[in-house]
């Protein structure tokens, strides 16, 4: 439990630093707050990778830290880059945000694949939060070299000029509310059914439908669940963005189609589920982007932009709390019953009892039967 919500800080310190950075990077750029964002991350990899499996330090204080500080880093990347990429057009933001599902997914399911092949390697462990603070590495002197740095009027550099942007919100919220409640449904949605199924399926072998016989590994499963919420998030984002805008809640539409599927615990159809709701998450950011780059004016842009994602985070946050409890609500997959040894059962026609485990007996004939018994019919 105490795990779980040291994993939550995560979203504790995106949903504070979506506005945040506003505030304590105030004296720095939109383009320098993205390089602070990617030391952030390498930080937060080294602060699990160097105490956990070089010193051999346990204690959960790191996780706590870790989290923190990774979501510190996101909470300030996202808004910012964004901003930053809008001078340089529609087309190149449409190639950026699909960059966000097609990293995330490269190592969540490239490293649950080589986690199958060597389950219990510790360097492979290890190796993994190394590597992903020298991609971090490699992302920054990337960034630097060859993302262009144009400046424009949306760069919020003061805090005053914050505040100022802040009272005028209705120069530029009314413009975004409906993104800011599809999004935060969203991301509710996101949150818990990214996790939940884990809960459900979390058996050695995944009933294909609810009490199947048929059934599927539990590696396996999570593998091509992963996979298929992968493909939802990776290819809306290139439709959506393409596509004309529209009303960001018709997207919800799939979110709730997707939860419907999952909820069902039916391992065949859950993958589908999760599909529905990362096309609507993608959708619905693909759009929101190019909508505020054309509806919200230049000045407010990067306000706009840390607004609702700080909106959209409430609802990852709320969802992460529920999680738990919720697991509880719902439970696990039904699995297959087991039938009563033979040598307990008793096989007369008028005498069908099953023996309990103090020696008695339990009748296990149709309550109309009983009753006819009873009457002495």
């Amino acid at each position: 439990y105490v795990f779980g919500v040291a994993v939550s800080f995560l979203y504790l310190g995106n949903l504070i630093f979506r506005l945040m950075h506003n505030i304590l990077f105030s004296w720095l750029k939109p383009r320098q707050r993205v390089m602070i964002s990617y030391c952030s991350m390498v930080i937060a990899t080294l602060t699990i990778g160097i105490p956990y499996f070089i010193c051999d330090m346990k204690h959960l204080f790191f996780v706590f830290v870790a989290y923190l500080v990774s979501g510190v880093g996101i909470g300030t990347f996202e808004s910012n880059l964004i901003s930053c990429l809008t001078p340089l057009g529609h087309e190149t933001k449409s190639w950026a945000v699909v960059g966000i599902p097609l990293g995330f997914n490269l190592i969540s399911i490239g490293s649950f694949l080589l986690f199958i092949i060597w389950p219990d390697s510790i360097a492979l462990q290890a190796s993994v939060y190394m590597f992903i603070a020298c991609m971090n590495v490699v992302g920054l002197l990337v960034y630097i070299k060859f993302i262009p740095n144009v400046e424009f009027e949306g760069t919020t550099t003061t805090i005053s000029l914050f505040v100022e942007d802040l009272k005028k919100f209705r120069e530029w919220l009314p413009i975004v509310w409906k993104h800011c409640f599809a999004l935060i449904i969203d991301m509710f949605s996101v949150s818990i059914f990214s996790a939940i199924a884990l809960y459900i399926f979390d058996v050695d072998e995944v009933p294909l439908w609810p009490r199947s016989t048929t059934h599927l590994p539990k590696n396996a499963f999570s593998m091509i669940y992963y996979i298929f919420s992968f493909l939802g998030d990776f290819t809306s984002r290139r439709i959506a963005y393409r596509d004309h805008l529209r009303n960001p809640i018709f997207f919800l539409v799939l979110s709730v189609i997707g939860a419907g599927m999952i909820l069902s615990k039916t391992a065949l159809i859950a993958p589908l589920g999760m599909f529905c709701v990362m096309f609507a998450n993608g959708s619905i950011y693909a759009q929101t982007t190019k909508y505020v780059d054309i509806h919200v004016e230049k000045h407010y842009n990067l306000m706009a932009l840390s607004v609702w994602l700080f909106i959209g985070d409430v609802g990852s946050f709320v969802g992460a709390q529920i999680t738990q409890p919720l697991r509880t609500a719902i439970g696990g997959v039904p699995m297959p019953s087991t039938p009563a040894p033979l040598s307990n059962v008793t096989t007369s026609p008028h005498n069908m009892f099953l023996s309990d485990s103090n020696g008695g007996s339990f009748d296990r004939r149709p309550l109309i039967l009983q009753a006819m018994d009873l009457l002495g019919l």
